[in-house]
């Protein structure tokens, strides 16, 4: 994506249930995933989460055999300290904190911001 100052970038984690049987993951809050923009160092630079506030309360979804759920995320080209972003990141998304079987669902994609006039 360019990075003017007001640039974001787009993201989606689908979870799917591949087994044979239903699936309830639970979390201990309302935040159920999260995208990490890492940079070419592998330093963690911004994360879609921060300067949100989730809900304190217990959540959870159940996925039945085959069912996937999206997950959709925007992140502003800045990092955690208000600078834009420029260069090579890996994006992480994850759905966390799941209480299946100690499972977290990641994936992992490469993308590059560039500046431009």
């Amino acid at each position: 994506p360019s990075n003017e100052v007001t640039a974001k970038a787009k993201f989606k984690l689908a979870v799917t249930n591949t087994g044979n049987t239903t699936e309830t993951f639970r979390f201990n809050s309302g935040k159920q995933f999260d995208f990490y923009l890492f940079d070419s160092s592998d330093v963690l630079v911004k994360a879609w989460s921060d300067d949100r506030a989730f809900t304190q309360a217990l959540s959870a979804f159940t996925l039945s055999p085959g069912q996937v759920k999206t997950f959709t995320g925007e992140v502003e080209l800045k990092d955690r300290w208000g600078y834009q972003l420029e260069g090579k990141y890996t994006v992480r998304g994850f759905v966390g904190s799941a209480s299946v079987a100690g499972l977290t669902a990641t994936d992992d994609r490469s993308m590059q911001v560039r500046l431009l006039p």
